[in-house]
């Protein structure tokens, strides 16, 4: 069977995005009506002139830095906590005993109410607001994690064990491959919280951030700036989700031709 690729056009991107355009396209023209007072809602044009005028003469990229720097380190700790945690507690019923309780009670708890104690413990800059963005994250990574290496099919474990593969290995070779699907799940709903998380922290108690620039532009009714700040977070949401469904991909293509044949 002949592979075949879809490439990017500009064509294809209107086709798949059209709804948001067209959201975007009433949003215009319902601000430049006046219906709505540009206080409350601007036009679309007017948010676009103040991104690039924040982008090129102010401080968005700085914000953005910051608020990516605590995304990233917060997401990153999770996914290497969260994954082994998931095996080992799928694979290890003394790990799975101790460690199961305290996943299923935590994961329902809103960890923003914990924050302030974050605070009070790492301060205000960047390590509470990590801290957070971790302690959100981890959850569904491990609890995806888990379910995967849960299910992995017991005839390649067997299979790996007649061959003389230490119980180390199977957890690497074996187990850990076939739990990858089940990964990507989970690394794709903590990525996303991620976002939310460290945009909610920035906008309780920061100086810089994107969360920041959303709240300090409020306060002063600069509501295009505001506007730019979470236009630019479910950017970045898109653009690091699309990322993550190429890694994937790529990754899993051998699942993918395993499960064809």
């Amino acid at each position: 069977m002949k592979e075949t690729k879809t490439f990017f056009t500009v064509k294809n991107f209107f086709c798949r995005y059209y709804s948001v355009f067209l959201i975007l396209l009433a949003w215009e023209i319902i601000g430049q009506s006046g219906f709505i007072h540009p206080v409350l809602l601007p036009p679309v044009s007017k948010i676009l002139v103040r991104f690039f005028r924040l982008l090129f003469f102010e401080k968005l990229l700085y914000h953005t830095g910051q608020s990516m720097f605590r995304m990233w380190m917060g997401f990153g700790l999770a996914a290497l906590v969260g994954i082994p945690l998931g095996i080992v507690m799928a694979r290890f019923a003394f790990a799975n005993t101790f460690f199961e309780p305290l996943l299923t009670l935590g994961f329902p708890i809103p960890k923003i109410g914990i924050y302030p104690v974050l605070i009070i413990l790492f301060g205000v800059i960047h390590l509470s607001k990590i801290a957070l963005v971790f302690i959100e994250s981890v959850f569904p990574i491990a609890m995806a994690t888990f379910n995967g290496a849960l299910f992995v099919d017991q005839k390649l474990i067997w299979s790996a064990q007649s061959m003389g593969t230490k119980k180390q290995k199977i957890l690497w070779k074996v187990v850990f491959p076939s739990t990858l699907p089940h990964i990507f799940i989970g690394l794709r709903i903590g990525l996303m919280v991620s976002l939310i998380v460290v945009f909610l922290s920035e906008m309780v108690s920061s100086a810089e951030g994107l969360g920041h620039l959303m709240m300090f532009s409020a306060r002063f009714f600069k509501s295009a700036d505001m506007f730019v700040s979470i236009g630019v977070i479910s950017l970045l949401g898109l653009l690091f989700d699309r990322l993550l469904l190429v890694v994937r991909w790529r990754t899993l293509k051998w699942h993918t031709e395993a499960e064809l044949h």
